[in-house]
């Protein structure tokens, strides 16, 4: 009997955490995005889950348990909006505008896509959903819909949207905005800088994303709860970062940093490729601006520049390119396509010319390739300057870029083993966690599946109102007891003052006290408080008190005791 139980037991345990069926939404256009997600939605089909990807992307190749739900409307506005996008000279508000009209339409295309549409009126039921939801919180009525408990995962690291929803501990003083390209020593005028950008963000949130959020849940999933309560269903966020690419920073125990983990998937190179970083003599510049930008939308003068620099190189440069690139040096070769992780791992490989995104910087660091950074937007910036301070790349302003610039930088890197030695350092790091990253992911969602949701995980802090979580009304009422205090004190010393004006009324027979005495008036009660607790007349030669004025005081002090008893 005993062992039928125990049979039993060990079949529910294994019900519930293997074979179970996760949704994954990762709906951003952007390449490098989806691969991240992929890697963690089929690192959990390995593992025997049955998941389901909503994306803009599908599986190369497919998996029996691995399902695609392609969002195709959201590649539609990518290319729409691409050569914005690429805008290399737009200033702050153009990018400002292009994002107010670009991220409510990508918004609006992933919950009105006809394939995401037809998939929820299925009415399947799913164990968990994993969403990326910066900027599209309202994802979490999908998971809603499908009556799953939901995992939130930041591609991107920590950013003040991550920090907003958990009400992470975060010191201006010295964490960083991820958007601004500081690191963690900031002058005055960068503490200025982030915590005005970092409040504004908060204000953004509070005052125009959220509400679109909850606008766009009204339209598609009218029977949800609000954003704020969906967000408060959230317990656990999966952080795609590492202490060897972030900066040390507090973390609530329900935001687990998971960095790494996607390169443990290789694919393989091609062929022509793999022939070419195999014979070159000198080595191999990896030359990719990511998948949001096309070599081809670099401007024409930053490309002659890049391309006459590369011609006086001795190194092999390989280039991802997507077009035909006309008078092409003999030592450039260019792919539309190139499987990045195993490309840094490759030995011939010297440096990486990135634009910093956080896919690519961790690849570079697990692959120990040095690099030169050419930050564009977003996070790049905050990678690029935190690369550079840690002293295993150089970062090369875009737009900018000059021909000796970029030979220089090259040179540097070339010559000088210091940033070699640190990027191995860090690469040491990255690969001798104290766990797989991988397995590490997959525990927690397992975690959250066995335990339908993570609370005991979740600190008070999400939940409670801002003036709370800064004990704003705490210093409050510490303030009206401070002031109600000095008040009280104010007027018993004022009404003193009075009394003894009249007590040296009687004294002295005056009728009045003149204004010219008030001073003498507050010395001889400064010197009555002393002597009401020490009436020895040898005190007179410690106050240094003329014999008149002491004999005065003395009488007072004798007339305020017969009073008071």
């Amino acid at each position: 009997m005993k062992l039928l139980i125990v049979l039993w037991l060990s079949v529910t345990i294994l019900g519930i955490c293997d074979g179970s069926k996760i949704l994954g939404i990762f709906p951003v256009p952007s390449k490098s995005h989806y691969i991240i997600g992929e890697a963690l939605l089929r690192g959990l089909a390995e593992k025997g889950h049955d998941v389901t990807m909503i994306s803009p992307y599908t599986l190369d190749k497919p998996m029996k348990n691995y399902t695609d739900i392609v969002v195709n409307e959201v590649l539609e506005l990518k290319e729409a909006y691409g050569p914005q996008m690429a805008e290399f000279n737009a200033t702050f508000f153009q990018k400002a505008n292009l994002s107010y009209h670009l991220f409510p339409a990508m918004n609006h295309a992933i919950h009105n896509s006809s394939n995401v549409r037809q998939f929820l009126k299925k009415g399947e039921k799913y164990d968990l959903c994993i969403a990326s939801f910066i900027i599209s919180e309202a994802s979490f009525g999908i998971c809603d819909s499908v009556q799953a408990p939901a995992i939130g995962m930041s591609l991107v690291g920590m950013t003040p949207f991550l920090s907003y929803h958990t009400n992470n501990p975060t010191p201006y003083s010295y964490v960083p905005n991820g958007f601004l390209g500081l690191t963690d020593e900031m002058s005055f005028w960068d503490r200025v800088k982030n915590v005005a950008s970092s409040y504004f963000i908060e204000a953004l949130m509070h005052f125009f994303l959220l509400p679109y959020q909850q606008k766009l849940l009204n339209t598609y999933y009218p029977n949800a709860p609000t954003i704020e309560k969906l967000m408060d269903n959230v317990d656990l966020y999966l952080m795609n970062s590492h202490t060897s690419t972030d900066f040390p920073k507090p973390l609530l125990p329900n935001i687990i940093p998971i960095g790494g983990f996607h390169v443990q998937i290789m694919d393989k190179i091609p062929e022509d490729i793999q022939n070419f970083l195999d014979k070159s003599q000198k080595g191999v510049i990896y030359f990719s601006m990511g998948s949001n930008i096309k070599g081809a939308d670099l401007d024409q003068g930053i490309r002659n520049t890049v391309l006459n620099t590369f011609a006086k190189l001795e190194y092999d440069v390989l280039w991802k390119f997507e077009e035909d690139l006309p008078n092409k040096p003999k030592n450039v070769h260019i792919a539309k396509w190139v499987p990045q992780r195993p490309i840094l791992m490759h030995p011939n490989v010297k440096m990486f010319i990135t634009h910093g995104g956080l896919g690519g910087t961790v690849e570079a660091i697990h692959g120990g390739v040095p690099m030169i950074c050419m930050p564009m937007f977003g996070d790049q910036p905050k990678n690029c300057a935190e690369s550079a301070q840690k002293g295993y790349a150089i970062v090369v302003d875009l737009l900018g870029i000059t021909e000796e610039k970029l030979t220089n930088a090259i040179k540097e890197i070339g010559t000088n083993p210091r940033y070699k030695e640190k990027i191995m350092l860090k690469s040491d790091l990255y690969r001798n966690q104290e766990i797989n990253p991988m397995d590490k992911a997959i525990y927690w969602v397992e975690h959250v599946i066995r335990h339908k949701g993570a609370k005991h995980l979740k600190s008070r802090a999400s939940s409670i109102p801002w003036c709370q979580y800064y004990l704003l009304d705490v210093a409050g009422f510490l303030l009206a007891i401070c002031l109600i205090g000095l008040c009280i004190t104010y007027f018993i010393i004022k009404l003193n003052l009075k009394v003894l004006c009249w007590m040296m009324q009687k004294i002295r027979g005056t009728k009045k006290c003149k204004n010219s005495g008030k001073h003498k008036i507050k010395s001889q009660f400064n010197v009555l408080i002393i002597l009401w607790y020490f009436p020895s007349r040898h005190f007179n030669e410690y106050l240094n008190v003329d014999e008149k004025l002491w004999f005065e005081i003395n009488e007072l002090h004798i007339s305020l005791k017969t009073i008071l008893n």
